[in-house]
């Protein structure tokens, strides 16, 4: 799926920019907050105007627009964005603003521009795993919505859970692969997506970032305990093959 530069839906030049660091960990998904109907590309200009002329920022917050089947350049992955809330925010995650309202759904065009420019910021920031929502890094907004939070919850962004093309269910395949080693606290991988994403399909509320963090272990123990299982904390193969069970 291409991205449509700025140069093509008539935005503004920024008034200056600030690097995102390499340290940054992730994405934040927003969304316009009201309902919206018309051209993305209409869409991306107003609120350009609003953000530079109204709110006298540097230019349009979001690194990333997102539109039925349609992604827009805004100031770029390689920028720090406006949009978070916070400087620590803004260093810390990049801003992608899906272009929905209240009562408006998320489509699979929707569903596939998310993955695939996620997919293209963590080629320019490998280590950047986490996708959150607004309200994760502000917890006075609501935004993203109800539905947007949702799909991030389970998974549903991340860009290997299914074919591009191919709208999830609720708790989507994972497409990650099924861990062959014990994980344990700090491990990190593709493997550990697939603990938390099955986690998540049992129950949990996991970031599923490839971290075995101290949520990720709780979680581990939480679910050995509903299930019966040795309490340790370590994802072995009981804890794998009952989630693969389950998953069945």
């Amino acid at each position: 799926m291409s991205l449509i530069p700025r140069s093509e839906w008539g935005a503004k030049a920024p008034r200056k920019t600030r690097p995102l660091p390499k340290s940054v960990r992730g994405v934040c998904v927003h969304w316009v907050g009201v309902p919206i109907e018309g051209d993305p590309r209409d869409m991306a200009k107003s609120i350009q105007r609003y953000h530079m002329d109204s709110k006298k920022w540097w230019d349009l917050a979001y690194n990333i627009l997102i539109g039925d089947g349609v992604a827009l350049e805004g100031r770029g992955w390689t920028n720090r964005s406006g949009a978070n809330g916070s400087g620590k925010a803004n260093r810390s995650h990049a801003a992608m603003c899906v272009l929905i309202g209240p009562g408006q759904p998320v489509t699979d065009g929707h569903v596939d521009a998310v993955r695939t420019q996620i997919a293209a910021f963590r080629r320019c920031y490998p280590k950047a795993m986490e996708i959150v929502g607004h309200r994760d890094l502000k917890p006075t907004t609501s935004c993203p919505g109800p539905e947007l939070i949702d799909l991030i919850r389970t998974g549903v962004f991340e860009p290997a859970n299914s074919p591009v093309g191919q709208m999830p269910g609720p708790h989507p395949s994972s497409g990650y692969p099924i861990p062959v080693r014990t994980i344990r606290q700090g491990f990190r991988g593709d493997d550990v997506a697939w603990l938390q994403h099955h986690l998540n399909n049992n129950g949990q509320r996991l970031l599923v970032d490839g971290i075995a963090g101290p949520k990720t272990i709780r979680g581990v123990r939480k679910f050995q305990i509903t299930h019966g299982l040795a309490v340790d904390g370590l994802a072995g193969n009981q804890t794998v093959s009952l989630l693969m069970g389950l998953a069945l």
